[in-house]
């Protein structure tokens, strides 16, 4: 895998700017922090985990998109839980005190995250059906009755437990996963709702990467970086996340 130089910085905060923060301003400051962590740390796994080859056999392809849309379900949940949190009162108050009375274009970020996510009633079902929690019978009775379209059920396994893909639960999961999202039938909403995921997504970073920035120049108007030097890092296009894995042979006991 080819890899490159990335440059790396560091913006030292001095406790004291920290310090003059009121307690409702400082938990803004690094929540937003966190947010931005977990939600850009998603986006990149998801991107790696997505199949970047031509083997099509479902035992692969079945695996590793199952894969992918568990992560899905995570960000799907973890977006629903942001804005929530973003809209809280302290949040709220900090951010018209330091960041909006001085650049009120800001606030646009803000109403059109929140526009976003409020027309993306999916969420919540994502959340709360699937997401942090695991269905109840009532929520799968439905996709786990058999009809005339269904077919024999396939479980995928090699020697180790850590490769085993139970498939018609991948299947049922995705089904839920896909329908009655705006009317459409599961096989049609695919591309829909991984397009509206990946833009909210993308708003989230977005909002809280400039949130916290705005924050930081607010406490500390004279920023200097200092150059850590580089690290050697993969393209980020080339990075995999694969299901399958070989797992080393156990040595005997005794040896």
């Amino acid at each position: 895998m080819t890899s490159r130089s990335v440059e790396i910085f560091e913006l030292r905060i001095p406790i004291e700017s920290i310090s003059k923060l009121t307690a409702p301003q400082r938990y803004t400051y690094y929540l937003l922090g966190h947010i931005y962590n977990e939600m850009i740390a998603l986006q990149k796994i998801i991107g790696f985990a997505l199949p970047k080859h031509d083997d099509i056999r479902p035992a692969r392809r079945n695996a590793e998109i199952a894969q992918v849309f568990f992560l899905f379900r995570m960000a799907a949940s973890k977006i629903y839980e942001a804005q929530a949190a973003i809209n809280s009162k302290e949040v709220r108050d900090t951010l018209n005190e330091l960041v909006f009375d001085s650049s009120p274009d800001l606030l646009d970020l803000l109403r059109a995250l929140n526009k976003s996510v409020g027309s993306a009633n999916w969420l919540s079902r994502m959340r709360n059906g699937m997401g942090f929690h695991y269905p109840k019978f009532r929520d799968w009775e439905t996709y786990t009755t058999p009809d005339a379209s269904w077919v024999d059920d396939v479980v995928y396994f090699a020697d180790e437990a850590g490769n085993t893909f139970f498939d018609p639960s991948a299947t049922v999961a995705l089904h839920w996963m896909f329908d009655k999202y705006k009317g459409y039938e599961a096989a049609e909403s695919i591309d829909l709702l991984v397009n509206e995921l990946v833009d909210l997504i993308k708003q989230i970073n977005e909002f809280t990467n400039v949130m916290v920035a705005e924050i930081v120049v607010r406490i500390m108007p004279e920023r200097k970086p200092k150059s850590l030097g580089t690290i050697i890092a993969p393209e980020h296009t080339k990075v995999v996340l694969p299901f399958w894995t070989h797992f080393p042979k156990k040595k005997p006991k005794g040896q």
